[in-house]
């Protein structure tokens, strides 16, 4: 059982790591939109870069999502004993 919630622990650190990289590459994406100048903004480029950003926030809720039930799940086995 420590094992296993061991094993746990260490998936939340790696997806942690994950969602922090998600979170830097939606944040600088979303920088270059703001200095993406204002006679493209409405191409086709520009929207598939708001479709991906918006796309990264639903990605971002979803692994805190999952963190927070792996977590949940952590705290149940340590229940266990």
């Amino acid at each position: 059982n420590n094992k296993r919630r061991k094993e746990l622990r260490r998936a939340i650190e790696i997806i942690e790591t994950a969602l922090d990289i998600v979170n830097q590459v939606k944040d600088e994406e979303e920088d270059s939109m703001c200095n993406y100048p204002e006679n493209l903004q409405g191409t086709e480029i520009y929207e598939n870069m708001e479709t991906a950003v918006d796309t990264m926030e639903d990605a971002v809720s979803n692994i805190d999502d999952g963190i927070s039930s792996l977590n949940e799940a952590v705290s149940l086995l340590e229940e266990i004993l």
